[in-house]
């Protein structure tokens, strides 16, 4: 299996930078920090921005 292309991604959130990793693997988008994280199938959005829409959820519950 080869190994994922892991890009990094920061968003703001309440003043916080919160940062975390996005890689796909086929349709499935990955997003991981460093308490967490989040897989769902790609859609009709760009990798990047559902990645930040994932970080953000993972931010809200504490995983970042």
């Amino acid at each position: 299996m080869a190994e994922l292309d892991w890009k990094t991604l920061e968003i703001e959130i309440n003043g916080r930078t919160v940062t975390g990793s996005y890689a796909c693997e086929g349709p499935i988008l990955n997003v991981r920090t460093g308490n967490g994280q989040k897989a769902t199938q790609l859609g009709g959005s760009t990798p990047e921005s559902l990645a930040r829409i994932m970080l953000r959820e993972l931010a809200k519950e504490g995983k970042a």
